[in-house]
């Protein structure tokens, strides 16, 4: 993604929002070293989970019921 899509994408948010990383695919986010590609930022009905799954990554579940999330969808596979 270029910056200046990448800015007019996060100019069209809530100021206030949290945003958050998520990767539809792939391995875990756990290489420090691994490079990742933005592809978009999406607004996606769903609820972060940490808690309830007892998982110590915190996971992103779409429902159509769910929270508006602002989501920067990123990929390692470019």
């Amino acid at each position: 993604m270029k910056v200046k899509d990448l800015l007019d994408k996060l100019a069209s948010l809530n100021p206030d929002d949290e945003l958050y990383c998520f990767a539809d695919e792939g391995d875990k986010f756990d290489d420090a070293k691994r490079a990742y590609e933005i592809l978009d930022i999406q607004i996606r009905k769903g609820h972060r989970e940490r808690m309830r799954t007892k998982n110590i990554d915190a996971t992103f579940t779409e429902y159509s019921d769910g929270v508006d999330t602002p989501l920067l969808l990123i990929t390692s596979d470019f």
